[in-house]
């Protein structure tokens, strides 16, 4: 399951045999808002309200309806398309183009909106906004949420996010002090827990950003073995960015062995697989082993694309234009690797037009 998608609840076999009202063991997997009939003929189940704390939902038994509640850390959510404008804006964000997604978007957050729409148009223009790179517009998308829907599912994200912004725009005692924050309110205001670890890995990242790096790797070391397997995306993350940390240490050779490691463990954990390409071919394409970057990493993640369809635009938008980069070196042993490099680089503005990379691809094309 992924953590997000639209609101829509329905109880899984365990929960529909057991009385309507859920009990601690029992988990809720959501979608959206509408009625979903379960199992049981006679058992209807409608999410009401989701906030940052939870999600309150309706129960009907042989015409019998009984109100209850899912604390927020019991709760995983799937995508599901139910609105045709939600629809048709996210099909543009996933595409890869932000800036149309953030047009289509912005007319569902009107105050006629429901509220689980309004959120989630509000939510994803800030995350359209962050991925342009435009982080001063970012934070405001972000603090918009936090006003307009106060209680949203989306509060810890959007001050996750706000402390990512201002490490990118170098406002580093900014973002030290959003994420101390944030791991506050995770606390006191009664966020999933996850958030408190997502606060602590924006805390190392700034000791990344100023060159603390035995200090970041001994605490990404720490925090990977704190959340073991409650949290596998978070201790993924941090496995990946000891990665970083040697390649951000000029470390390539290291760097290499250790990626290469995480693919020969033989993980399944997709995300993992793409990071660790991508980041042995940084330390290949460091080392100047341009054909090593390209053909054991960058058109490994596009093949996998190409095969199964499922790798995320931002992964293979950053695939693509690192294979173009690597063809760019190559230029000099064959004139049709230029071609192959200009080829590659559209690729990138087609798929992502609105990307970071889209943009990094403009520029290549340019010079």
């Amino acid at each position: 399951m992924i953590r997000s998608g639209f609101v829509f609840a329905f109880v899984v076999a365990t929960l529909v045999a057991l009385p309507a009202v859920a009990q601690d063991s029992d988990r809720i997997v959501q979608k959206d808002g509408q009625l979903f009939p379960s199992e049981s003929s006679n058992q209807r189940i409608k999410v009401t309200k989701e906030t940052y704390k939870g999600v309150e939902y309706q129960l009907e038994t042989a015409g019998i309806e009984v109100t209850s509640s899912m604390d927020i850390a019991k709760v995983d959510r799937v995508d599901y398309r139910r609105h045709r404008g939600y629809d048709a804006a996210m099909d543009l964000y996933k595409e890869g183009d932000y800036s149309s997604a953030i047009e289509a978007l912005e007319p569902l957050t009107s105050r006629d909106s429901p509220q689980w729409l309004k959120q989630y148009s509000l939510f994803h223009i800030a995350e359209a906004t962050f991925k342009l790179g435009d982080y001063d517009a970012a934070i405001k998308a972000y603090e918009r949420l936090q006003s307009e829907v106060s209680d949203s599912v989306f509060v810890p994200t959007a001050q996750l996010r706000i402390g990512q912004a201002l490490v990118q725009q170098n406002k580093l005692e900014d973002a030290r002090s959003a994420f101390t924050k944030l791991k506050r309110d995770t606390d006191g205001k009664g966020y999933a827990p996850e958030f408190e670890y997502r606060a602590e890995l924006g805390l190392i990242g700034l000791d990344e950003k100023t060159g603390n790096f035995s200090v970041a790797k001994s605490s990404l070391e720490r925090l990977q073995a704190q959340v073991g397997d409650q949290y596998p995306a978070i201790a993924a993350e941090c496995r990946l960015r000891i990665g970083n940390v040697f390649i951000r240490e000029g470390d390539y050779r290291k760097a290499q062995d250790y990626f290469q490691a995480i693919l020969e463990s033989g993980t399944s954990d997709k995300p993992v697989i793409y990071g660790a390409y991508n980041g042995l071919g940084q330390s290949y394409f460091a080392q100047s082993k341009f054909k090593e970057a390209l053909r054991d990493c960058y058109l490994r993640v596009v093949i996998m694309d190409d095969q199964e369809g499922d790798v995320p635009i931002d992964v293979l938008a950053e695939s693509l234009y690192w294979s173009g980069r690597c063809w760019d070196q190559l230029r000099n042993e064959a004139p049709e690797y230029a071609k192959y490099a200009r080829d590659l680089y559209r690729e990138v503005i087609r798929k992502a037009p609105g990307s970071y990379y889209a943009n990094e691809a403009r520029k290549q094309i340019r010079r």
